[in-house]
């Protein structure tokens, strides 16, 4: 909206009605909007912050679910070796108690140890050391290349 400026500067009544062409005319000055920049500002950085949370957000998700995953994998692998620790127990305790029935019994010629039939051995004497005369080998994969 403009406004003549020279129908202010002269006086009531010194001017017919209606503009001439010595009339400037001069556009009002909107003042200067401080409150919607920064609040365009705001928003933008609001977007920023928000898609940096959000990506955090997934990125954690993501981080735990993998390794909730993992953790899975290997606690069932864990329950499959403890299952396998105690078969074998089992597996070894019927072994012993196979052994010693079979050593029990007459069939396989076996006699229990007494001093009578035990052959004692003396200890052979302790020999001198000695530097050994040859080069040991090369560690594998030292070819020289």
């Amino acid at each position: 909206m403009a406004i003549p400026l020279r129908r202010f500067l002269e006086p009531a009544g010194s001017r017919p009605a209606g503009r001439s062409r010595q009339d400037k005319v001069v556009p009002l000055r909107r003042p200067e909007k401080v409150a919607p920049v920064a609040l365009v500002r705001l928003y933008r950085v609001s977007q920023g912050v928000t898609a940096v949370a959000g990506l955090t957000v997934l990125g954690l998700y993501g981080w735990f679910a993998h390794r909730q995953t993992v953790w899975q994998q290997q606690y069932r692998h864990l329950a499959q070796l403890e299952r396998q620790e105690r078969e074998l127990t089992l597996a070894q305790t019927a072994l012993k108690t196979y052994f010693v029935q079979e050593g029990r019994s007459r069939v396989t010629g076996l006699v229990p140890p007494r001093p009578n039939t035990q052959v004692f051995l003396n200890p052979a004497a302790p020999r001198p050391w000695a530097a050994p005369t040859h080069r040991p080998a090369a560690p594998l994969g030292s070819g020289g290349y």
